[in-house]
């Protein structure tokens, strides 16, 4: 009889461990689902363009000072919940061309409703160029003819993606390097990016 008690008790602590397991399984499966942020970067679109800003005449000729334009769009999947903000903060240029002044601004044409927000990146004063043809060309076969390569255009930038919904606010940080390709001979970039599965929004 002691043996069949002894055997009980056993079988009785077995399932007590085997609930209590369950139950904090299940707790950190909630904790993990109210963490997880049901947001991702879809894609990132750049629109790389270029003009030359109109600053005088040499010798009859027109003098263009050269810059050159990446509009960036980022473009938000949400699997579950509706965002109340989507925002993008903390520009830093990691590197960009020589002596241009670089500026940074919002699109208004993004859809932050629909999960889309973008912004310009502007490479001011590239450098100056005396344009002697007889048609003006405003595209990026303009920074060709003046000799400016890739490499000389080339501009790495740094940013925060911002999402704030009525519950929780989530961030991430992007690199990306710009323009894109094609600018200097066909005179637009077109680049898409859909592998971005190591950008993850965290809990802030």
């Amino acid at each position: 009889m002691k043996d069949k008690s002894n055997i009980g008790e056993i079988i009785a602590v077995f399932f007590l461990i085997v609930l209590i397991t369950g139950v904090i399984f299940t707790a950190v499966n909630i904790t993990n689902k109210k963490d997880k942020c049901p947001f991702t970067i879809s894609k990132i679109l750049t629109v790389s363009t270029a003009e030359g800003i109109q600053k005088g005449y040499e010798d009859g000729n027109l003098t263009l000072s050269l810059m050159q334009n990446n509009d960036i769009y980022v473009f938000i999947d949400n699997d579950t919940n509706e965002f109340e903000r989507l925002t993008i903060e903390n520009f830093e240029v990691l590197e960009g061309p020589k002596n241009a002044k670089i500026e940074m601004h919002l699109l208004d044409s993004a859809d932050n409703n629909i999960g889309t927000i973008g912004f310009r990146q502007i490479s001011k004063d590239i450098i100056e160029y005396v344009y002697t043809d007889t048609e003006l060309v405003q595209d990026g076969k303009l920074l060709q003819m003046a000799g400016i390569t890739e490499e000389m255009l080339k501009t790495i930038i740094k940013f925060d993606v911002i999402i704030e919904t009525d519950i929780a606010k989530y961030k991430t940080t992007v690199t990306i390097e710009v323009p894109a390709k094609d600018l200097l001979e066909q005179g637009t970039g077109i680049a898409e990016n859909t592998k971005l599965n190591n950008i993850v929004f965290n809990k802030i």
